[in-house]
């Protein structure tokens, strides 16, 4: 997926198979991940909640953090983290 510019309105992309699309800007946020599957979602959501209560984690001692993303009902990926 390659991000046009943004202008001040418009979010383009372009796909690998040459499809383009257009978002409202104010309807987006650019994340650092290649693909927006549940399962890297799940991960950068978990990487996100680490560094706000990693200490937290390991003072109340929590030993694994489970991230689960539904996209759909009976549609959803994980990501599991060992402390």
């Amino acid at each position: 997926m390659i991000f046009t510019k943004p202008t001040k309105h418009q979010l383009c992309i372009e796909c690998q198979d040459g499809a383009t699309f257009s978002f409202p800007y104010t309807d987006c946020i650019e994340l650092p991940i290649a693909h927006s599957t549940v399962e890297e979602l799940a991960e950068y959501f978990y990487n996100q909640i680490y560094r706000k209560l990693g200490d937290t984690f390991v003072t109340k001692g929590v030993y694994k953090v489970e991230v689960i993303v539904s996209e759909a009902p009976g549609q959803s990926g994980s990501f599991i983290q060992e402390l």
